[in-house]
């Protein structure tokens, strides 16, 4: 379809039900070179690290950095991840 970035919310928006594992059952679907978000069920560092493994270029996050006493910290923890 020509797109440069492709988002995958996690929250069925329907149910409001969340599951953080369709991102890396559609990730092959994308074109390569195809920006891919991977957005929402993002809580801690080792969500952002799971979606990384399963092809994630990008993550939003919204809830963990609203909650989150420090999201300077939560921040610069999710930035390093490689």
């Amino acid at each position: 379809i020509g797109a440069t970035i492709v988002g995958v919310n996690a929250r069925d928006l329907t149910t409001f039900e969340v599951d953080p594992n369709l991102f890396g059952t559609v990730r092959h679907l994308f074109d390569n070179g195809v920006i891919a978000v991977a957005e929402s069920a993002v809580r801690d560092v080792s969500d952002v690290i799971a979606y990384r493994e399963a092809g994630a270029d990008v993550v939003l996050v919204g809830e963990a950095l609203v909650r989150s006493p420090h999201p300077d910290t939560l921040i610069a923890e999710f930035r390093e991840v490689r």
